[in-house]
């Protein structure tokens, strides 16, 4: 009988008796391994993945961050922006809330002049996100207001680890780090250079 937690007949699992599996053994990482209501299978709806961490090492790849701004990435080589000007990443209706972990290496000469633009750094809004030991070198942004090196508006975001060295130049809310910060926290991270 289908729900007894007793395999027998045809049942391939019946209810929490699942032969002794769980979901690792289906290449989840944990997680409630429990049968379907048929009894002929598992269900895997309480089992759970860990992120997908996505690796991060050329233009390329930082550019492909704004294609899923809910990702969790790691920096794994210093990346050199010198050539093209950047277009932050992110915007007003379509916030990064991911993580991004610099990971110790540089992203060297980040460029951007928008003078009319608001919101500007390497990613122009964030939310929720989780932004720690990402290093900035020679970065060179303009932008009117709300602009940073990093990030133009931050919003409940948490950011660890971090410094930037260059010119940030605007009109309103200018700074090394962040433009302009709503309910985030900043921890251990600094900045140097001219902020005007």
């Amino acid at each position: 009988i289908c729900g007894d937690n007793l395999i027998v007949g045809g049942e391939v699992c019946d209810g929490t008796n699942v032969s002794g599996l769980d979901c690792t053994d289906f290449g989840y990482d944990g997680g409630v391994l429990v049968c379907n209501s048929q009894c002929n299978g598992y269900d895997f709806e309480q089992c759970i993945s860990a992120p997908i961490v996505i690796e991060i090492c050329t233009r390329a790849d930082l550019e492909n961050v704004r294609l899923n701004l809910n990702g969790d990435y790691i920096q794994v080589c210093d990346i050199d922006l010198m050539g093209e000007e950047w277009m932050p990443i992110g915007s007003q209706a379509t916030q990064f809330m991911g993580t991004f972990d610099g990971n110790g290496f540089t992203i060297y000469n980040l460029n951007i002049n928008q003078p009319m633009a608001d919101y500007v750094g390497l990613f122009r809004f964030t939310k929720d996100a989780i932004l720690e030991d990402i290093e900035l070198v020679n970065m060179n942004v303009t932008g009117r207001q709300n602009v940073g090196g990093l990030v133009g508006q931050s919003n409940a975001t948490s950011i660890t680890g971090s410094i930037v060295s260059g010119t940030v130049n605007g009109n309103n809310a200018v700074g090394g780090l962040i433009g302009n910060a709503q309910n985030s926290n900043i921890i251990g991270s600094g900045t140097s250079g001219n902020f005007l």
